[in-house]
């Protein structure tokens, strides 16, 4: 983001910084957001007898898979000298909202989807993330440089709204395509016997108990 007002604007390095502004807003506000879902999330774990499916993490990421097209789209075509700089900083806004409510949801239904392999899944989820983070700044300035700041930046814009429909998908899928998967399954059955053996247990507790009141009571 920095790299567009220091081509087109002339803004120094320092000043180009503050152009993460309108993204903090939006981090901000996906925080003060992420409160109400996690009661929200607890309540609905607390009614259910048994195990949630890990699918029910990812409804927050429905508003953030939408608001990251859309804020990489007005942030494409608003960055212009001709157009006030405030126009293209607010629309850092949906950007970090929707970075935020996109990444938390995923991360929590791998951590739930894969259970007893949660942290290989997230070392590799963070090694490819790192990878990614590598290679983009090599060829981020020549890409706005050839392309112009308005369709490189639409370029990322699109494969935004390409991965848009994703937690659609593995929302109303996921259950499936976790069957396929050998460690998804594993986990999934792991967790379920789990479950079992742990709601069986007050049953045998609470018969114990019923067996020596009663022998007490004949004493």
């Amino acid at each position: 983001m920095p790299i567009v007002y220091q081509i087109e604007r002339g803004w120094s390095e320092g000043i180009g910084g503050l152009s993460f502004l309108g993204i903090l807003v939006g981090i901000v506000i996906s925080a003060i957001t992420v409160f109400p879902i996690y009661f929200s999330y607890k309540k609905q774990s607390l009614a259910t007898t048994g195990r949630l499916a890990p699918e029910a993490r990812l409804p927050p990421a429905f508003i953030g898979a939408v608001a990251l097209p859309v804020g990489l789209f007005w942030f494409a075509w608003t960055n212009s000298p001709s157009i006030h700089w405030m126009a293209s900083i607010a629309a850092g806004v949906p950007i970090g909202y929707g970075m935020i409510m996109v990444f938390l949801p995923i991360l929590n239904y791998l951590i739930d989807a894969y259970t007893i392999f949660a942290a290989s899944v997230l070392a590799a989820n963070a090694s490819l993330r790192s990878l990614f983070g590598a290679a983009f700044p090599l060829f981020t300035t020549y890409m706005y440089q050839n392309l112009g700041i308005h369709w490189a930046t639409t370029l990322i814009a699109f494969l935004a709204l390409a991965c848009m429909p994703m937690p659609f998908i593995f929302y109303k899928y996921g259950p499936a395509i976790r069957s396929r998967c050998r460690y998804a399954a594993e986990s999934d059955a792991f967790m379920n016997v789990l479950y079992e053996r742990s709601s069986q247990t007050p049953t045998v507790e609470t018969k114990s108990n019923g067996d020596e009141n009663h022998n007490t009571g004949s004493d």
